[in-house]
């Protein structure tokens, strides 16, 4: 009988742990990586929603270029033909422009309210200011008129009890660059021939007579491609950030009397709080998309891009601002042609310090070459200004 034979026992080899020193390095490297990645990863979104917000501003663009092809003018900045005449001056381009983007349905109705004098016979109930269409529980929200990158327009759009949630306006028509205002208050001034930019007010007023005197790319001797048309405005919510604040009580900046230097505007101190009244559809930057005024429609290129823009009051009433985003370094642009771009908020803007020279008492009516370097010359539709765009 044979031995039994013995198998050799397998040792098995027991696992070592992690010590905590080497656990603790392991989430220093993981912290670390986490570090270095997630500035890239906000920077890749960032740069995925300034890519969305250029879309949105080349979509309006050629919704305007629409416009033109299919009425032979362009959007009026104040005063759209399609509104009767006792509410058509508080209303702006984004009425026009909407059957272009996709939102005919719309269009139909704000036209209609605007001008059913049966139902709402006071023009002051049917203007732009107290429409309900400022509000999205009206309109809803059209995402083409905001910029994803821009911090007010989530903001704006949550319902509370001190305010309503709006539509935000983050892309607003190009005035020109000399500025544009009535004594007391922002409305345009009637007569055709004292903007500078290619949005006008349609219905224009010479003497006891009204004409219509459209805004065509005929007029715009400069060039297509270098005349600003839209651009992107930043919607207040932070009342003292640079890009998005107004600054208060700048004198004769709005009055039409020789207008102060934009320098003027960059040095004051005093800054403009929104309002958040729920009954007028809040005051501020960008807040009501429809009317016809520049603290919400329009802008200037007499102030550099990116920087704060200036009341010649207390209030939003007759502010003033040049383009602006929550971009890095610049704000995004659509010119005559079509084409968009973002502008540099170190593009030349000439001498901040002087004011415009004046054919009379009232700077509107300067017809001379911009003073603010490229930037003002990109804003003018005939001025022959020969400063080539390098930015």
């Amino acid at each position: 009988m044979r031995a039994m034979q013995h198998q050799p026992r397998v040792q098995s080899r027991s696992r070592r742990a992690f010590t905590l020193v080497e656990l603790l390095a392991v989430i220093a490297i993981i912290g670390t990586l986490v570090g270095l990645l997630l500035p890239a990863v906000q920077a890749a979104r960032e740069a995925a929603r300034g890519v969305a917000c250029l879309n949105n501003l080349k979509q309006l663009g050629l919704g305007a270029l629409t416009y033109v092809d299919i009425r032979r003018m362009i959007p009026a900045g104040s005063g759209p033909p399609e509104i009767i005449a006792d509410v058509r001056g508080d209303y702006g381009y984004t009425v026009s422009v909407l059957p272009y983007i996709e939102q005919q349905d719309l269009y139909n109705r704000i036209v209609a309210f605007a001008n059913d004098t049966t139902t709402t016979p006071a023009a002051a109930n049917r203007n732009a200011q107290n429409t309900p269409f400022n509000r999205t529980g009206t309109s809803g929200f059209i995402s083409t008129l905001a910029c994803p990158s821009d911090p007010g327009v989530a903001a704006r759009r949550q319902n509370n009890a001190s305010r309503p949630a709006v539509q935000p306006l983050n892309y607003a028509a190009n005035w020109g660059d000399v500025m544009v205002g009535a004594t007391g208050n922002n409305t345009p001034f009637a007569s055709v021939n004292q903007f500078r930019g290619p949005f006008v007010n349609y219905w224009s007023t010479y003497g006891s007579s009204t004409y219509q005197i459209p805004m065509t790319l005929m007029k715009i001797t400069d060039g297509l491609s270098k005349t600003v048309l839209l651009g992107e405005v930043g919607v207040v919510e932070n009342a003292t950030d640079r890009r998005f604040g107004v600054k208060a009580s700048v004198t004769n900046w709005s009055s039409g009397a020789t207008q102060s230097a934009p320098i003027t505007c960059l040095n004051a101190t005093s800054w403009v709080q929104p309002s958040n009244n729920i009954v007028d559809n809040c005051w501020g930057k960008g807040m009501r998309w429809l009317q016809a005024r520049t603290d919400y429609t329009g802008f200037f290129t007499n102030l550099p891009p990116n920087s704060t823009a200036c009341s010649s009051g207390t209030s939003f009433d007759s502010s003033f601002s040049s383009i602006s985003s929550n971009h890095p370094g610049g704000a995004g642009v659509v010119m005559c042609d079509g084409a968009s771009r973002l502008i540099s908020e170190t593009i030349d803007c000439g001498d901040l310090s002087v004011t415009p020279p004046t054919t009379s008492s009232n700077a509107t009516y300067y017809k001379g070459e911009s003073m603010w370097g490229v930037w003002g010359a990109l804003g003018t539709i005939s001025r022959g200004e020969q400063r080539p765009l390098t930015e």
